[in-house]
């Protein structure tokens, strides 16, 4: 078992991964770190705790997408100082940054910024690493590449329940609507009217298997997908959240499933509610159909015999406190030189 270090309402900076508190403030707001050799501000941020859900967006290398996606998180309805948005990258190289340096001095919530070197698809070590930069208490995984309606964290907080992970999916648009989606198509949900009838089909017949899902006991039913996964920190925690043994794409979201299924966790699903817009993009490089001949599946067929993942928070945790303390984030993303610590 293992104890969260408490998180100071600055944040933390872990070593190996960069976590940036996105701000466009004058620099006589900053305060000097002490703790640091190099010159780094941060910012004084009011207490965290009246925050109820923490969105994790993960990305790598889509900023129009990205761009898109926070868009939409800036419409939410109902969520004035209850909401924080954590953007965890995979170690994007392109205007990922950039997009998170344009929103910051706009966006009407805390918003956040983790990164770390790229090896690979590491999807599940990408998101621990924005569940341990956020703070409230219960937790929302979205993809960068997916527009949410402006009801849609309102209905997500309306449905959690203790000991309870909400499942959701999303309608996937083809490549010529999304390259005509602007700020002006998701500021008047037009992406809704632009969804083809066979995904409309395909949302509806879901959404009904998985009322009937809901009242079976199976444990993979209805079945989580990354992109819309609502969960209480808590029962995240129980798990050691995400194994960061699965390393490409794939397969990560079903051992979650699994585990959680293990820990007495149930699931119900958000489809009668609302479902998420993805927008195109080309596949993963590691993408396989049905993870068929890879490494994941391999690994995800072996014999499980607890809940607790060996390599997840805690190992992240483990790692990255070996060689460096818990310091405030910087909140400069203006300066020069990132804050990391062994990044």
């Amino acid at each position: 078992m293992w104890v969260r270090p408490e998180i100071s309402q600055t944040g933390i900076v872990r070593s190996g991964t960069r976590v940036y508190k996105a701000c466009a403030f004058p620099p006589e707001l900053f305060c000097r770190s002490e703790s640091r050799d190099s010159t780094s501000f941060r910012k004084p941020s009011p207490p965290m705790s009246h925050r109820e859900i923490a969105v994790i967006v993960s990305s790598f290398e889509r900023p129009r997408h990205l761009q898109r996606c926070l868009w939409s998180l800036m419409l939410q309805q109902g969520m004035e100082g209850r909401m924080e948005v954590v953007v965890a990258d995979d170690g994007s190289s392109d205007e990922t940054l950039d997009v998170i340096k344009t929103f910051s001095s706009n966006t009407p919530f805390p918003l956040s910024f983790t990164t770390h070197e790229h090896n690979g698809f590491q999807l599940a070590r990408t998101r621990n690493d924005g569940v341990l930069a956020s703070s409230a208490p219960y937790l929302l995984f979205v993809d960068c590449d997916c527009i949410l309606p402006p009801d849609h964290l309102q209905h997500h907080l309306e449905a959690a329940r203790p000991n309870t992970v909400i499942a959701g999916d999303c309608i996937r648009l083809d490549e010529n609507t999304t390259a005509a989606i602007d700020e002006s198509f998701i500021q008047n949900r037009k992406y809704e009217n632009l969804a083809s009838r066979a995904e409309r089909r395909r949302i509806f017949f879901k959404a009904l298997k998985d009322q009937i899902y809901g009242r079976l006991p199976l444990s993979n039913r209805p079945r989580l997908t990354g992109n819309n996964i609502g969960i209480a920190r808590s029962d995240f925690d129980r798990v050691n959240g995400f194994d960061e043994n699965y390393i490409g794409w794939g397969l990560e979201d079903s051992d979650l499933q699994r585990r959680l299924a293990l820990a007495g966790v149930s699931f119900r699903s958000i489809l009668n509610r609302t479902v998420t817009y993805h927008l195109w993009h080309e596949p993963a490089a590691s993408f396989s159909r049905n993870n068929q001949k890879t490494r994941n599946l391999e690994y995800f067929q072996r014999k499980l015999t607890s809940p607790v993942c060996e390599r997840g928070l805690s190992h992240r945790m483990i790692c990255e406190s070996e060689s460096s303390s818990f310091e405030p984030v910087s909140a400069a993303l203006t300066e020069s030189t990132a804050v990391s610590s062994g990044g």
